[in-house]
């Protein structure tokens, strides 16, 4: 049976069972050692009864009652064994349907979050690294040494941010595409989410610009020199120079890995489901552990974009 939510499912690779008679089990169960055992002793009964008729008969009725029961015990132990595998299968099965459900609204979840962060939450944080960039050109036309390097600090961590949203949206594409195409069901087969990268490429190639201009200013360069060394939180660099150094190579590096991720995806989709599986880092869902891991990951994967568009929405920069 499929487990739906709002009309979508994943449906888990089921653990199979097949219903075995209990006389086919019952006979694979009986050890050839007692068989011979009981055959040893009736054939001693029967020569006993040629010379004690009276003890070979009564020896034989009694390994008789003792043979019977034992396989009457070993038949009910057989079929109870049966019937608590086909009870753990049915269990099992249930399990891996609901959890299976709960992998498919968080799947839905995340992608609508991600949707979301890249519509409107990286917009904003472009947006307001654009606003601080325009500040930094201000600062510089009116020589404000001081205001110019605090935007420019300000900036880093801006685009710092901004990187940490772009990996998000890669990492959430990749994880939805490695269920969708490595599981049966009906999910929806687009991830539209952007990069921005024209955008973002157009701020650090202006930011890079008026940079190399205040080199060339005495009294700026001067301050620089002063200030390069100071601790900075973004990327995790102990100083500004090592951040702004680093800023373009890492969130350029996050763009091409989300756009490379959606056109192998597009690709893939041309090549067909057969060949994907192929190409993708599988996650199955053939059992409760990869179901429940799978859904963690999912979990954590919304929480980190919960916070992001907290953020967004509050104006507060991340903590590093």
């Amino acid at each position: 049976m499929k487990e739906k939510k709002n009309n979508y499912y994943i449906e888990p690779e089921l653990l199979k069972w097949r219903n075995k008679p209990v006389k086919e089990q019952f006979l694979k169960s009986i050890k050839s050692g007692p068989i011979a055992f009981y055959i040893i002793f009736f054939i001693i009964s029967f020569l006993i009864t040629s010379f004690a008729p009276t003890v070979g008969w009564s020896s034989f009725a009694f390994f008789l009652t003792i043979a019977v029961l034992g396989y009457m015990r070993l038949w009910r132990k057989t079929k109870k064994k049966l019937e608590h595998d086909e009870q753990t299968v049915t269990s099992r099965n249930q399990e891996l349907k609901k959890k299976a459900g709960k992998v498919c609204a968080n799947l839905l979840s995340t992608r609508k979050k991600s949707l979301e962060l890249s519509n409107k939450g990286v917009p904003a944080q472009i947006k307001k690294a654009n606003n601080t960039l325009e500040k930094i050109k201000l600062d510089f036309s009116e020589n404000a040494l001081i205001p110019f390097w605090d935007e420019v600090e300000k900036f880093v961590v801006e685009m710092d941010s901004l990187d940490e949203s772009i990996r998000i949206l890669s990492n959430n594409r990749n994880n939805y595409y490695e269920i969708l195409h490595d599981t049966v069901n009906n999910l929806p087969t687009d991830y539209p989410v952007s990069s921005h990268k024209e955008e973002i490429e157009l701020m650090i190639t202006e930011f890079k610009a008026i940079q190399r201009e205040a080199f060339k200013k005495f009294e700026f360069a001067n301050l620089w020199e002063q200030r390069k060394t100071q601790k900075i939180l973004a990327f995790g660099f102990s100083n500004l120079q090592m951040a702004i150094d680093n800023m373009s190579n890492n969130i350029v590096s996050s763009i091409n890995t989300l756009n490379n991720s959606i056109n192998n995806m597009n690709d893939n989709m041309v090549r067909g489901l057969s060949d994907i599986s192929n190409d993708i880092q599988s996650i199955k869902m053939n059992n409760v552990h990869s179901i429940s891991q799978t859904n963690r990951i999912l979990k954590d994967n919304l929480k980190s974009i919960d916070q992001k568009l907290y953020n967004i929405q509050h104006d507060i920069e991340p903590l590093h």
